[in-house]
């Protein structure tokens, strides 16, 4: 049952970049994702009954989202005024699956890491099609490239998030013992590097460059001549890379030009500001069904997708919550991001697991110029960075008790929570 489980998350992870790809079953379409989800939920349906366990093992992190979700939906039916009201589905669609990782891997320790490790052989995946010519069209409105139709910002924020599993998990750590064979991998690794630049994703972009440099200066090594070693030739790797980049005609060079040149921040300034004095004046917020008010009025619209309005998005997620809840649902989301983040870190210390902070990277760099309150990857990192920062060795032994319970099956067999070997 358990390895079943691990081949669905792994699917699910393989899953996230062809998220625009729908096939038609039971009278309606559904998209790949949401298909690889179904049948994973329903996987993990006997063991929803250990949800007070979870809350007890995780705490505030779950929490904190939970009362967040209530606090919007209190502030959506105080601003309705009898035209759109907007139900959260799709956050708590996202919730839902960031619950049902965390419950998942108590049950079956380590198993949460395969939805990562799913996420970097989808990002190999698209780069061989991308090399192959397969799903690759340009969008006629920004003459951008697209792969499989889907948005070029968010392609190249996934392939981005694949690039550090691919360099990090697979080939610095090893994690599936190919040894030498390992190094295979970086004939993949280069063509993901070429796909985000070619996307013009700027945030993609700032997250590779940001990834790469933590991870030369941040790597475990077992000398210090080694470490001395890895930093020149990392620099090295970098300092031909920017010379290559320099010299080419790629679209996010181009962007990062114009960025720079004539301040082109696509329209993220005018929105921000336009929300600014309804922030400053409702300190709690005026909920989505209010902020589609507010987009109509100062910008004389809204944004429609699958018939579902909503306002124009801030690009800018603190500006978002600010906007929806104020400053109480800032404070429950930053108290959120703190915990995930002293996971990050614990998991480095403890583990000299790397990974997890470079995870933050792609999650800071959204929060700050675009939309992750419904991103299904965002809850898939928040969800592995908080179990890597509560491994067995890293978690209080009140807790790590709490896990050897849970593991251990009810006919007497129990399943180490670190290892998953079987005992008596």
């Amino acid at each position: 049952m358990y390895s079943f489980q691990r081949i669905l998350v792994f699917l699910v992870g393989i899953s996230i970049p062809f998220n625009q790809i729908t096939a038609s079953f039971a009278g309606r379409n559904w998209s790949l994702g949401i298909f690889s989800c179904s049948l994973y939920f329903l996987s993990i349906l006997p063991w929803m009954g250990g949800g007070v366990k979870l809350a007890r093992a995780y705490g505030s992190s779950i929490w904190n989202i939970v009362f967040w979700v209530i606090l919007l939906q209190m502030m959506n039916m105080l601003y309705f005024d009898g035209g759109t009201f907007y139900y959260p589905v799709s956050l708590v669609m996202c919730i839902v699956f960031f619950i049902t990782l965390l419950l998942h891997d108590l049950y079956d320790r380590g198993a949460i890491r395969w939805v990562i490790y799913g996420m970097g052989f989808g990002g190999i995946l698209v780069a061989v099609l991308f090399m192959l010519g397969v799903g690759v069209s340009i969008n006629p409105n920004s003459g951008r490239l697209e792969m499989f139709g889907e948005n070029p910002n968010v392609m190249g924020i996934y392939m981005g998030i694949s690039s550090i599993v691919v360099l990090n998990e697979f080939i610095l750590r090893d994690v599936f013992r190919l040894r030498a064979g390992r190094y295979v991998l970086f004939g993949t690794y280069v063509p993901m590097v070429y796909l985000i630049l070619e996307t013009g994703s700027r945030t993609a972009f700032l997250i590779f460059a940001a990834s790469l440099i933590v991870t030369v200066g941040l790597l475990p090594a077992k000398t210090k001549l080694l470490k001395v070693l890895l930093f020149f030739g990392g620099v090295i790797i970098l300092f031909f890379l920017g010379k290559w980049f320099l010299d080419s005609d790629i679209s996010v060079l181009r962007r990062l030009t114009e960025t720079v040149e004539s301040n082109d921040t696509s329209g993220r300034d005018e929105l921000i500001l336009g929300y600014m004095p309804t922030i400053l004046t409702h300190p709690l917020g005026v909920g989505q069904t209010g902020a589609v008010e507010i987009s109509r009025k100062v910008f004389g619209g809204t944004h429609v997708f699958l018939g579902i309005e909503s306002c124009y998005s801030p690009h800018n997620v603190i500006v978002e919550i600010l906007l929806y809840t104020g400053v109480l649902g800032l404070v429950l989301w930053g108290m959120f991001w703190a915990n995930v983040s002293r996971c990050a870190w614990r998991a480095f210390k403890d583990e000299k697991n790397l990974t997890p902070i470079l995870l933050l990277l792609p999650v800071a760099a959204v929060i700050l110029s675009a939309q992750v309150l419904t991103e299904k990857w965002a809850y898939i990192i928040y969800a592995y960075i908080l179990s890597a920062g509560h491994s067995p060795s890293a978690i209080p032994l009140r807790k790590r008790t709490l896990l050897r319970q849970i593991s251990c099956v009810r006919d007497g067999r129990c399943y180490s929570s670190s290892h998953g070997s079987k005992g008596r």
